[in-house]
């Protein structure tokens, strides 16, 4: 028994160590094993495979990249456009390498081509307006020159007939006496036949008096007159011996815009005025002994000899030269027509100077109210000096 027993525990005792070794030698290999995987891949990551070819070399910039030579394109100023903006209809892709005489951009032509229309239609009335006013002018030079020889005739055979008073009774002496004082008196009113002012007597003006389409407005010596045309304006100042006849002063609101009429005949002196922008079927003209300036919103100065500044937006005048030439000009802000060689130019500085306050005191001066009883009224405010 005691035998049996301690071979049952070396036996045991063998079987323990035994499985303790075997597992402390699966230990090793596996630890073995985990370090050898780790080596090989720390082996294979550290493998470069080196080729040869061409060496590139590259360089990197950071910033901004300008033209070394650019110019700014502007879009023309359109005088009279009617509206704000303008649509393109075509424009040169960016990067596109520009020769001289390429198109950068094109614009839609149509409102463009509706203003020159317009002007064209405005600039061919005005100069029917002076081929009429030439027209005019010639017939009523032939009837004067009518008028002026058969005065001539008719005082040369009165002369005659008094030449018989020697042979012809007392009673036909004094009748041809007669004869010839009339027929004298009508040859020198011929002779001396000047424009008469329509409407009679001269009256003087009053703060306030209302005027209409037809009248006639004279300043004497060291005076002047504004007169405020409301619609058709607003205002027009006359300087000291100017002479101004209203010959149409028409206004029609639509519900839209208001469309107006306004014609003035400059016969002596200067008037400096300002118009607001009109629609486009409106009119304002003005008449000198030698042409016709049209306007546009403006504030100008014009004179009856045809001299024209203006300080702001443009005019189109017409001028009839002592030979018939007919010349035509667009004058521009700042700028002024000289009718002594029918050339545009700007204004002098001195003389800029002087018209711009000028224009600002009749913007800012005070008005009369105005009640709408006809289609159109006129008033002066305010009157400076000797009526």
């Amino acid at each position: 028994m005691v035998h049996t027993s301690l071979t049952q525990g070396r036996s045991k005792t063998f079987i323990l160590r035994a499985s303790v070794l075997l597992f402390l030698v699966i230990a090793v290999s596996l630890f073995a094993h985990f370090r050898s995987g780790r080596a090989a891949a720390n082996v294979e990551e550290s493998i470069i495979r080196v080729e040869k070819r061409n060496f590139t070399q590259s360089l990197r910039l950071n910033g901004t990249t300008l033209a070394s030579r650019s110019f700014v394109v502007l879009a023309p100023r359109l005088e009279g456009a009617q509206v704000g903006s303008m649509v393109i209809t075509k424009l040169a892709p960016a990067g596109t390498h520009i020769q001289k005489g390429d198109i950068l951009v094109e614009f839609d032509p149509q409102a463009q081509t509706k203003d020159y229309l317009d002007k064209k239609s405005a600039y061919e009335n005005l100069v029917g307006q002076v081929a009429q006013k030439q027209a005019e002018e010639n017939i009523a030079r032939a009837k004067d020159d009518t008028a002026m020889k058969q005065a001539e005739d008719e005082f040369k055979r009165s002369q005659l007939e008094l030449q018989r008073n020697e042979v012809v009774s007392r009673i036909d002496a004094e009748k041809n006496q007669e004869a010839l004082d009339e027929a004298e008196a009508l040859y020198r009113k011929a002779i001396d036949l000047s424009p008469q002012e329509s409407g009679g007597q001269w009256l003087p003006l009053k703060v306030g008096q209302v005027l209409k389409a037809g009248s006639t407005v004279r300043t004497a010596n060291d005076s002047h007159a504004d007169l405020f045309m409301d619609q058709n304006g607003p205002v027009v100042r006359l300087v000291e011996n100017t002479t101004l006849g209203l010959d149409k002063l028409n206004y029609t609101a639509t519900g839209v815009d208001t469309i107006i009429e306004t014609t003035l005949d400059l016969k002596s002196g200067r008037i400096i005025g300002v118009v607001r922008k009109m629609a486009d079927q409106s009119k304002y003209e003005i008449k000198t002994p030698n042409g016709v300036a049209g306007i546009r919103g403006t504030e100008y100065d014009i004179t009856a000899t045809s001299v024209l500044r203006v300080v702001s937006g443009s005019m189109v005048m017409v001028y009839v030269k002592s030979d018939g030439t007919v010349i035509t000009q667009v004058v521009n802000s700042n700028e002024m027509f000289v009718p002594s060689d029918g050339t545009v130019k700007l204004i002098p500085a001195d003389q800029l100077s002087q018209l711009v306050p000028e224009i600002r005191e009749m913007e800012g001066a005070p008005m009369v109210a105005l009640t709408v009883e006809e289609p159109i009224r006129v008033f002066i405010s305010p009157l400076a000096g000797k009526p």
